[in-house]
């Protein structure tokens, strides 16, 4: 589903959004890496590379 405003269309439906900072940011990344060593190896590295590229990342 393709949404222009991807923002605005989560707040009409209820939702916060919430934006980080670039400090609230790096601690986000920093509190979750215990998740990435975990799984990352279970569900594999393909997986994982996909993901990263639908979230343009």
């Amino acid at each position: 589903m393709e949404v222009p405003e991807p923002v605005k269309f989560m707040e009409s439906k209820g939702m916060t959004v919430t934006f980080l900072s670039d400090e609230e940011r790096q601690a986000f990344i920093e509190a979750t890496k215990p998740l990435y060593e975990k799984w990352v190896p279970k569900i594999g590295e393909d997986l994982y590379k996909k993901a990263l590229s639908d979230m343009g990342k």
